[in-house]
């Protein structure tokens, strides 16, 4: 397997104005390990191209947490494979860990569930997890609720879409999409085609169901939906998903007049493919006509727009295409949209690759058309293209269209300035615990010298290299002694014993000693340090890193900080506080990913030219050469 190190997360407000407090990041990714160690699979889980379940990317480690001065950042690495060996070894690892959620996640559900939607037959149904412990079985949801599914009701039109404004006078809308009946207290769901790939493994697009909902209660809109006819779910087994879009916000004009007549095509550029499995768009506004309303002549505009795949969608059956399109009006005197709608268009193959050779004004209708929503009133135009642009989520190439002027994510010089090294980092990271019997300092780390990676400790002749000795026995590893005045302490490794609590704070105590001598000596100016522990099952990393007099302060105050007993977002949010009093604000912003090793700590950058020599001592040198 090959490795990539990412940002995955932060605890600053993002653009959809959600925060993530860092407890609940720590949190998160120590519930994560809890559960991977406790069903025996590989620390974290598995990872998808753009939250997309059925596209299987790699496996990501148990995200590490960092703390710095301007900010927290959730850091993890991507394990991707390289072999057809590596691909099926994460399918399997990946198959087991959904196996293992899905059945936590299910019990105590999953029997109430079939309790209430008697009197169909819940036997029947199968019992799935999609965010929300869920029975499966085609025409469910419709016998259970048969006014809002069959076409002779009132509340359903004549392509068997749900009127908005009765389905919500029965039904509470929970989520984007969500709806729940407190009577039987159940819910239903929009239909599966609003989900990627247009799988029910992936979760809906709440982006557009939520902006949909909003339109809804327009005074003179009239809005309509598409349910999914199969799926029922259990109220509180419903998770809450994050899945920030960073395309997505863009704010709209309501000028169109200016868009010429004709169809158009749009290719999308090489990261779209990938992430989005997008090729093309096809637009067209089609010539302006004449209409007599009310004994009134009227000018309208019709806009169609139709995404075309670059690879089947999983949620389809025989390798079909389902590509996302849809249809408005323009009423040019009023300035509004009167009517929008939106489908999915699905192509058998052989269909699908004679589509995407035709302009989308000389295709034809050669798919299977299945509507998802209907608009119709006074929508305004700025609206409109919001609700275009959220329904195609993930494809940039409708905001670009629509002319929208999305702040850039680029960045002023002054801003990209980072400081060389870290005044003060820490970091929290969480692994599968190691057996250890009181103490112990990992003497086989990696360090790069001359281009090759060799296997040895960052090591000097002053107090901490006194420490280390007096930790451990070196005299089998190799010894690396760096003039830069910078070290790397070996990680120090507390074992499971009584006082493993106390022995947290001493040994933090004892670093104090041997930095501040080697510090007061000339000696040092940097270093990183890294303390583990095994509590509840789980081995928890503390790490600091950066100048001397910093990291210093930092483990000073660790012993009335940390309680190795409790988990650590119960004493995350202390840390940060007090790292942020001790270190001042640096010039520029800080990238500590360089740092994050993938062992889960941090790791100070050795600079080594002529005027500052490195030394690697072999283990028959060792007591030699150091005192």
């Amino acid at each position: 397997m090959a490795k990539v190190k990412a940002l995955v997360n932060t605890d600053q407000v993002n653009k959809q104005n959600i925060r993530v407090p860092l407890s609940v990041l720590v949190n998160s990714a120590e519930k994560q390990t809890e559960f991977s160690v406790r069903h025996e699979l590989p620390v974290g889980s598995p990872s998808f191209i753009s939250h997309d379940l059925t596209r299987l990317a790699g496996w990501t480690s148990s995200p590490i947490t960092v703390l710095c001065r301007d900010m927290g950042r959730q850091v993890a690495f991507i394990h991707y494979p390289e072999t057809e060996a590596d691909e099926k070894a994460l399918k399997e690892t990946s198959q087991a860990y959904n196996r293992f959620l899905s059945q936590q996640h299910l019990a105590g559900f999953e029997e109430e569930l079939r309790l209430r939607v008697k009197p169909s037959e819940p036997t029947e149904a199968t019992a799935d997890f999609t965010h929300c412990a869920v029975l499966l079985r085609k025409g469910l949801a419709a016998e259970l609720y048969p006014t809002f599914f069959t076409l002779e009701s009132d509340a359903v039109d004549k392509d068997g879409l749900t009127y908005y404004e009765m389905l919500i006078a029965k039904f509470s809308v929970v989520q984007p999409g969500i709806f729940h009946d407190q009577e039987r207290d159940l819910l239903v769901f929009a239909h599966q085609y609003f989900r990627r790939s247009l799988s029910r493994s992936n979760s809906l697009n709440q982006y557009f169901l939520h902006r949909l909902n909003e339109a809804a209660k327009g005074p003179d809109v009239c809005a309509r939906i598409r349910l999914d006819p199969d799926m029922i779910g259990h109220p509180r087994s419903l998770q809450h998903v994050l899945e920030f879009e960073y395309w997505h916000g863009p704010q709209f004009s309501d000028d169109i007049t200016d868009i010429p007549s004709g169809a158009s095509v749009h290719s999308a550029d090489e990261l779209t493919r990938f992430f989005e499995s997008i090729g093309k768009t096809h637009l067209w506004w089609k010539h302006p006509e004449t209409r007599i309303l009310d004994g009134n002549e009227s000018n309208y505009r019709t806009f169609e727009a139709e995404e075309l795949l670059e690879e089947p969608s999983a949620g389809l059956e025989d390798d079909s295409y389902g590509c996302r399109y849809v249809h408005a009006e323009y009423a040019a005197e009023a300035k509004i949209i009167s009517h929008f709608d939106g489908a999915i268009r699905a192509y058998p193959a052989v269909a699908f690759f004679e589509r995407i050779d035709k302009n989308i004004d000389r295709a034809g209708k050669h798919s299977t058309y299945t509507k998802l929503f209907r608009l119709d009133g006074d929508i305004q135009v700025h609206l409109w293209k919001a609700l275009t642009v959220d329904f195609f989520r993930g494809n940039k190439l409708l905001p670009e269209y629509f002319g929208s002027h999305e702040e850039s994510l680029d960045t002023t010089e002054a801003e990209t300035a980072a400081a060389e090294f870290p005044e003060l980092t820490a970091l929290i990271s969480f692994d599968r615990p190691e057996i250890c019997p009181s103490l112990r300092v990992v003497a086989d780390e990696s360090c790069p010298l001359n281009g090759k990676i060799i296997d040895c400790i960052d090591f000097n002749k002053g107090a901490c290299g006194r420490l280390i000795n007096q930790l451990a026995d070196t005299s089998g590893a190799s010894l690396l002694l760096c003039q830069d005045k910078t070290i790397n302490i070996p990680r120090i490794i507390i074992g499971m014993t009584d006082d493993f609590a106390v022995k947290v704070g001493s040994v933090s105590l004892a670093l104090v000693d041997a930095l501040s001598a080697d510090f007061a000596s000339a000696d040092l100016e940097k270093a990183s340090i890294a303390i583990s522990w095994t509590d509840h099952g789980v081995m928890t990393t503390i790490s600091v890193a950066g100048e001397i007099n910093n990291v210093v302060a930092l483990l000073r105050h660790m012993p009335g900080i940390i309680e190795p007993t409790k988990p650590a977002s119960v004493w995350v949010d202390l840390l940060d506080q007090k790292l942020k009093e001790i270190a001042p604000m640096q010039a520029g912003v800080l990238d500590p990913l360089p740092l994050v090793t993938p062992d889960g700590r941090l790791r100070l950058i050795h600079h080594v030219d002529e005027n500052l020599p490195a030394e690697l001592l072999m283990p028959s040198a060792n007591r030699e050469a150091i005192p």
